[in-house]
């Protein structure tokens, strides 16, 4: 990968400058770029015994048109705000640097402190290093505590072959905003590279992602594994996806509107994938989709016919240890709200899928619901909008329940992008062709050159 991606490229479809986080606070303390490890020398000392932070309130501003090499990652126990200066140039880079032993970091922020209030602004993390050299399995920021209130704003994530965000701390709120998720993906683990990923069960106060653009990335762009009160997801972008972005059937309370989907989950599967769950599209045997959801469901063909087994819905998540008790699950004061969203596969993805299905001489033995096995043939099974499991879900069971659902102009639409941008789905075809012959090699990472 050239130079000029690994550092500071950026992909002027969607870029950004975000307008600079107007400064209250008084305590502002200007990091400086050099020397290397100094931005994590600096903010992790500033700690007192035991290590709490010090200063809660401090700022940490860091300079655009730097470049900051983590030495270590930062760990925080309590609060934590960085802003960059102010104007119209590149946001501050932090990036691993190279140890002496030639290793590096595989992650860059631990929160490990309950309650604490957490603020991040114009940034921009990236998992290359210097020597053109991708992190191992990665992360950008790990959540690690509870009750954390957390705020990202207006920074790119590069790179990242875990995911960008992980969250394990219960009841955090989460208000991801104006951000640039791109290139977040793993060689060869090709569930790895995403932009959140939550742990399941985790419950969540607020899961709330506006705004934001998600290009050539891996998995899992938003998660929702737990009991939840209000989760949005509205008027991203999102192109460019291997398999399936969302991980949300179980969820509470969500809202998903005015999103463009494009090329999402271009991976829809192989048999194999598609009948045993691979993309948690359980029960549905037919396809993956990108909007799903799941209720109690003992009497609906997949649970009578096919699997012989109920199916969980929220009651799946209660949790008494961490404050989630049956009488929270409430069938009719369930969300179910999915409307204005645009999809679209593009053309060369469908030529695709049509001329690997029609010449694939591979087969696997697949183990199918009932205990039999069966020789099938390995094509690609293409990816559905909303499955007919989670249609009938919404139709039958939470209608029944008097749920809250409003699913509506959910439309197949062609953006129209540049030459530029519809270029890129050749890699990621390649990508995908890879995954179906068990022969994934390489990346699939956008080139601005």
């Amino acid at each position: 990968m050239k130079k000029v991606l690994l550092l500071v490229a950026l992909f002027t479809f969607t870029m950004f400058w975000a307008t600079p986080t107007e400064v209250k606070a008084q305590d502002i303390v200007d990091v400086a770029a050099i020397p290397p490890g100094n931005i994590n020398t600096v903010i992790n000392g500033d700690t007192v015994a035991g290590g709490t932070r010090a200063n809660p309130d401090r700022i940490y501003r860091l300079k655009r048109g730097s470049v900051y090499q983590v030495t270590e990652p930062l760990k925080i126990d309590g609060n934590l705000r960085i802003i960059a200066t102010e104007g119209t140039e590149r946001p501050p880079v932090l990036a691993p640097a190279i140890l002496p032993d030639n290793s590096s970091i595989d992650h860059f922020m631990q929160f490990i402190g309950a309650d604490a209030t957490v603020e991040i602004n114009d940034i921009y993390m990236i998992a290359f290093r210097a020597d053109n050299t991708a992190l191992g399995w990665s992360d950008g920021i790990r959540i690690d505590a509870n009750n954390i209130d957390f705020t990202l704003k207006g920074s790119i994530f590069d790179g990242f072959s875990h995911t960008v965000i992980q969250l394990n701390g219960q009841w955090c709120k989460m208000d991801v905003q104006d951000n640039v998720f791109r290139n977040n993906m793993h060689p060869s683990s090709w569930f790895g590279g995403g932009a959140f990923l939550s742990g399941a069960p985790v419950a969540q106060d607020t899961n709330m992602w506006v705004n934001n653009t998600f290009f050539c990335n891996n998995s899992y762009q938003w998660s929702d594994r737990g009991f939840d009160t209000y989760s949005v997801f509205e008027h991203n972008t999102m192109v460019y996806n291997t398999v399936n972005p969302f991980l949300i059937r179980q969820a509470n309370k969500m809202h998903i509107n005015n999103n463009l989907f494009y090329a999402a989950h271009a991976m829809g599967g192989n048999p194999t994938h598609v009948i045993d769950g691979w993309f948690l599209n359980y029960p549905d045997t037919a396809s993956s989709s990108i909007l799903r959801v799941r209720a109690n469901d003992s009497t609906s063909f997949w649970a009578t016919d096919v699997w012989a087994a109920t199916m969980a819905g929220p009651e799946g998540y209660v949790d008494p240890a961490n404050g989630i008790t049956a009488d929270m699950i409430v069938p009719s004061e369930r969300v179910v709200d999915w409307q204005n969203n645009a999809f679209f596969n593009p053309q060369a993805l469908t030529d695709f899928y049509t001329a690997y299905n029609d010449t694939t001489t591979l087969a696997d033995s697949i183990g199918m619901p009932d205990g039999s096995k069966a020789l099938v043939r390995r094509i690609l099974v293409p990816n559905t909008n909303i499955s007919e499991y989670a249609q009938w879900t919404i139709d039958n069971i939470l209608a029944d329940d008097g749920a809250d659902v409003t699913v509506a102009n959910n439309d197949i639409m062609d953006p129209g992008f540049s030459t530029e941008v519809n270029a890129q789905i050749d890699n990621l075809i390649a990508y995908v062709h890879k995954i179906s012959t068990g022969t994934l090699d390489v990346p699939w990472y956008f080139d601005p050159n």
